[in-house]
């Protein structure tokens, strides 16, 4: 599966958070999401369900340049998918803005399948809808679904040859707040972005001011972080002995999280370059593992294991649900404590986050 559509695959709207629930839902595709179209009202975007829309006959549907639906698809788009075309060619908004979160649902279920050239063109309409429906429909997403979208639309046509058109889609991402310079560095579909004349100079251009965003936000975010009491002391996988309170004098994050949760296991490698980054600046990483074997042992096998694959250079702590009770409101996996070198939690982060805000947090913290 092309990198790009791992993105797609934690979009938020009607399809999946990046974030695991409380309780493990690694079974979970975006093919189980429940479409909805939107329509206007009083010059409001309302939610309207679907089954309350007039759906145009077979006989009678216009695909005008929009995509035609390969066979076999889930009914649960199949539905939806001809309404979103007719509203689309309609002009209206809301339904280029559906058209573009469900062609990008049908191109993770068409890669899934194998099928990648249909993912792709799929892909390619999504940010093309989406265009269509801007700026009114930005009122309907969360912009991480936008940044997504526009990432994504930019890879499918970098790998069709239409570098221009790539960069100015990545440009959109930017502007709406796109921030994973890992990926526009290294995605393999932006190879021939990458190698376009004056690419470089604009990566670095808004690799500063991503960077910047970044120092800002971790700065807000510690400023406005609340703190509570947290202990941990226990013993990690291989047998040592971890306790906080021992750690005082060092910038310590706690990450809760599970072998079987897929954003936390997309987190672990900007965890692991971190310690190797500021372990000798005084900065220490602990996982606590919150698994769902059927026994301890199986916990123990399973995270001992992923530790080894994944070349894991800082303990894991095999963790109780009492333990996450010291954290407030907590339901998300995964779950990341920042302390300072006093001990103290200085923030609690929700869910996957980029590396290079992690990195400002610690740098941060280190500073004071």
């Amino acid at each position: 599966m092309p990198k790009y559509f791992q993105v797609a695959a934690g979009m938020c709207s009607i399809c999946l958070l990046l974030a695991c629930s409380k309780q493990p839902s690694s079974e979970s595709s975006v093919a189980d999401a429940k479409p909805t179209v939107q329509s206007r009202s009083d010059d409001n975007i309302v939610p309207q369900p679907l089954d309350e829309v007039a759906k145009p006959a077979a006989s009678e549907m216009d695909y005008g340049d929009w995509l035609r639906l390969p066979e076999g698809i889930d009914s649960r788009y199949s539905d939806v998918y001809p309404t979103l075309v007719q509203l689309s060619l309609a002009g209206d908004a809301s339904g280029q803005v559906n058209l573009a979160v469900v062609s990008q649902q049908l191109a993770l279920i068409l890669a899934r399948s194998g099928e990648e050239e249909a993912a792709y063109k799929f892909i390619a309409q999504s940010g093309r809808a989406l265009r269509g429906g801007l700026p009114e429909g930005a009122k309907q997403l969360p912009p991480t679904t936008i940044q997504s979208i526009f990432f994504n639309e930019a890879g499918a046509l970098s790998r069709a040859g239409q570098v221009k058109e790539a960069r100015l889609a990545l440009a959109d991402a930017v502007e709406y707040g796109f921030t994973n310079l890992s990926a526009l560095a290294n995605d393999e579909d932006l190879v021939a972005v990458r190698k376009s004349e004056g690419f470089s100079e604009q990566l670095a251009t808004w690799q500063q001011s991503i960077l910047e965003t970044f120092r800002a936000e971790a700065k807000h975010d510690l400023a406005a972080g609340e703190s509570f009491p947290f202990e941990l002391t226990g013993t990690d996988i291989t047998g040592s002995e971890i306790s906080l309170t021992n750690l005082q004098g060092k910038v310590v994050i706690v990450d809760i999280w599970g072998t079987w949760c897929p954003p936390c296991r997309a987190e672990i490698p900007s965890f692991i370059k971190l310690q190797d980054k500021f372990s000798e600046q005084g900065f220490q990483m602990i996982g606590l593992n919150i698994e769902q074997q059927s026994s301890p042992e199986a916990n123990l096998a399973g995270v001992v294991d992923y530790v080894k694959e994944m070349k894991i250079n800082y303990p894991c702590i095999l963790g109780e649900r009492t333990t996450l009770a010291q954290v407030p409101s907590f339901n998300v996996y995964p779950t990341t404590l920042f302390f300072d070198k006093t001990g103290k939690v200085r923030l609690k982060a929700v869910g996957l986050h980029d590396y290079y805000y992690l990195e400002a947090v610690v740098t941060e913290l280190l500073a004071e």
